[in-house]
């Protein structure tokens, strides 16, 4: 216990010496800060900040959304930051593999810890083109290995994503969806659907197909 209490605490040091050396003059905000499957790999995310919150809707959810999350692999002492570019409104991270207090089943607008992948919601695409991202701009799931590598975005680019939920061997996820039929950048109204996606160790081979009832 006093050994992985004493690597937490390095850990959460170096974060903020990692930050401090990539911008000195921004002052950064952690949570989430998750070890991966009992692994050398930690997750956590930069929460949205003064300097930040004006690309952001007056939502609740901004106060606990992350601009950017990372993986530290505490063997190499390095950190892979997983949404370099553009402006991310990330849900913030769930330890599901461990915290009970979410089961399999259950519907989700967050991003979950899995022993294999990491898988996130995000709010990526200014699709009305307002200038910040809002309620109004759809969410995508997009997967990554449990070491942060090969992050993909894994639900269609029209589609946006209303909750998901997994299987009990976290293999399988079923979310629903909304769909911008008719190009109008905007999902108000717009027929909810159901789709599948089975993970693979191989992010690339993974698939997603239409629940057709």
């Amino acid at each position: 216990m006093k050994t992985k209490s004493f690597l937490l605490i390095m850990f959460l040091s170096f974060s903020f010496y990692s930050f401090s050396q990539i911008n000195r003059n921004e002052s950064v905000t952690i949570s989430g800060l998750f070890q991966i499957d009992s692994s050398e790999f930690f997750i956590f995310g930069k929460l949205i900040d003064k300097s930040t919150k004006m690309k952001y809707g007056a939502s609740t959810k901004v106060f606990n959304g992350y601009t950017n999350a990372y993986v530290y692999n505490s063997k190499s002492k390095k950190t892979i930051s997983l949404f370099p570019k553009g402006t991310n409104l990330i849900y913030p991270i769930i330890d599901n593999f461990y915290n009970t207090a979410f089961s399999y089943g259950q519907a989700l607008r967050q991003s979950v810890i899995f022993k294999n992948h990491l898988v996130f919601l995000v709010q990526d695409n200014d699709l009305d083109g307002d200038g910040i991202i809002d309620d109004d701009d759809p969410a995508s799931i997009y997967v990554a290995n449990s070491n942060g590598e090969s992050i993909t975005k894994i639900s269609p680019n029209d589609l946006n994503v209303l909750s998901w939920s997994f299987a009990k061997d976290k293999t399988t996820i079923l979310f629903t969806a909304q769909k911008d039929s008719n190009n109008d950048k905007k999902f108000i109204n717009e027929e909810q659907m159901i789709y599948q996606i089975d993970l693979e160790n191989d992010i690339s081979k993974i698939k997603v197909t239409q629940v057709i009832f």
